[in-house]
Parts: C-alpha cells; structure tokens; sequence
C-alpha cells in the first residue's frame, strides 16, 4: 500500500478489496479508509475461492480506462506510474509493464529475470515471444492494463482453476500492443 501511496504521479484512485480473509487484512484496510486516493473499500461476506473473481470485480468497480492490480504481496518503485504514464496515451497498446523480481520478507531479492528491454511490440508478437515458453507476466503488480481490453467474464474463470490469469493475460494482449519499459520497477514477496 506504501508503494502505492508514494507513487510520483498521483493522477488515479484506489479500490482496497478483502476477500474474506482470515488474517488481519480488514483491519489493515481500515487504517487507509480515510486517505483521499482511497476511492472505496469492499469487503466480502464469503470467500469467492478465486484471486480472479476478486480482480474481475474490482476491474468492473474501477471508473478509468486504465487499471493496475497490487495484490497483498506486490510492491512497486515509486516512479512506475509516471514512468508508464506516457505510453498509455497510444491508443493501440492495452498493457504497459515491468520487470518484476522476487523478494523474500526481509526485502532481499531471491530471483530475478533476465530483463527483456525496453520494447513495443503487438500482443500477438509478445505472446508468441514470451508468454507460451514461460509466463513471462508472472505478477499483476508489474503490468498497467486497458480495461475496455479485459477478457469478459466467462466459464474459463472456473475452468482455469490453476492459471486464469495466464489465460486472462494473452487473451487481453491480443488485443492490442505491449509495452515493456525493459525496468525492474515491482517486486513480488515469496513467502
């Protein structure tokens, strides 16, 4: 949430979600409630069993064109939105991204990839090129996405019960350019 907050372009809103959860999260929320970015705070009454269910309603929540999902154990470096912010004025491209590394909870880094570099090319280029091998997008906390690109909501949620969001990340890439600013600006905690 602090990466969040100290972001350097501070043009957009937050959406804090809960799904539920058994830890402290609800009470950790509220800490933020009254933070003029924080736009709403949703908290579920059952567990919707899907991390994807929970970006699918809070994307259908989200009132811009662009969204970015930080989930509890993403960081960001505070320039990223500022960095990404240029590229989303091009009307073709549908997602703008990093490079993530993989910290632990102390703030080390346990794994990182060999960077891409910096690059436009089409969804269908990037897909064939990086996401078929491996998932390169491996975290939502690295990528800015178009929301009127957004895979409707369908069967697959349920039916990719190990990996919607690989689905739900080609499918939203061929729809348009990828950008990758060829940066490592987020960090995913493994724990």
């Amino acid at each position: 949430m602090q990466s969040l907050l100290q972001q350097t372009w501070q043009d957009f809103d937050i959406i804090l979600m809960d799904d539920c959860s058994t830890d402290n999260s609800r009470s950790i929320l509220e800490q933020y409630r009254q933070h003029p970015r924080v736009k709403q705070l949703v908290y579920n009454t059952q567990n919707s069993g899907s991390p994807m269910a929970q970006w699918l309603k809070g994307i259908a929540l989200a009132e811009t064109e662009w969204v970015y999902i930080a989930e509890s154990d993403d960081t960001c470096h505070p320039r990223l939105f500022e960095d990404l912010a240029p590229r989303l004025q091009q009307p073709n491209l549908v997602l703008a991204l990093t490079e993530v590394q993989y910290i632990n909870e102390q703030h080390d880094v346990i794994l990182q990839f060999p960077p891409l570099g910096k690059q436009q090319l089409s969804g269908r280029r990037f897909v064939q090129q990086y996401m078929l091998r491996n998932c390169y997008l491996c975290n939502s906390g690295m990528a800015i996405f178009r929301k009127s690109a957004v895979p409707a909501a369908g069967p697959w949620q349920q039916a990719l019960h190990y990996s919607p969001d690989y689905y739900f990340w080609i499918v939203l890439m061929l729809k348009g350019d990828v950008y990758n600013n060829g940066q490592v600006m987020a960090n995913f905690r493994k724990h």
